[in-house]
């Protein structure tokens, strides 16, 4: 028994792309719920109004505003200005840095992921959006907001000569990233 194919496999390779395009698998927290509210299909499902579509963008936005704020604080304390990147010769610390950053790490990349899914989906279905800017603003920004704390926690874990101070600033990073 042998199995017929149909057409060029650049067009079976194409459809199989556009059908896996159209599903949007996504980690289920605050920023992948605003961006189904601003769809048209799962606006008109849920019956929200522009007022509310507006109120959870905003408050998404506010949320990654304080994070990115947060973590400009941090990179203006006096451990940043004196440039004490250090590397340090004690496996202990060494391994909760490394520790510490990977966890953080597999954290924030859901989120990261998210981000990214959202800008892919806007950027090919704009037409299932009444605004696809906005829905593409709020990815944007989930990325940056995610990257900037993940690449701040890993400059502070390198600016930590002990492993109480590697712990303290991680689960400080962690809250952070649950905001």
């Amino acid at each position: 028994m042998s199995l017929k194919i149909k057409g060029s496999l650049s067009e079976k390779i194409e459809t199989k792309f556009l059908i896996k395009r159209d599903v949007l698998y996504m980690y289920p927290d605050f920023f992948s719920a605003t961006f189904f509210g601003l769809r048209k299909d799962y606006s008109k499902e849920y019956k929200l109004t522009k007022e509310d579509q507006s109120d959870y963008f905003f408050e998404s936005m506010f949320i990654l505003m304080i994070q990115i704020i947060l973590c400009i604080c941090i990179w203006h304390t006096p451990e940043f200005y004196n440039g004490n990147l250090l590397y340090c010769n004690n496996y202990v610390l060494n391994l909760c840095m490394f520790t510490c950053v990977l966890i953080l790490h597999f954290g924030s990349v859901m989120t990261i992921r998210n981000g990214m899914n959202m800008c892919m989906y806007v950027t090919y279905h704009s037409d299932k959006f009444e605004k696809p800017r906005v829905a593409f603003l709020l990815g944007f920004m989930t990325i940056f907001a995610n990257v900037f704390a993940s690449i701040t926690n890993l400059v502070m874990a390198l600016t930590q000569k002990d492993v109480i101070s590697v712990i303290h600033k991680f689960i400080g990073f962690r809250i952070l990233l649950q905001i």
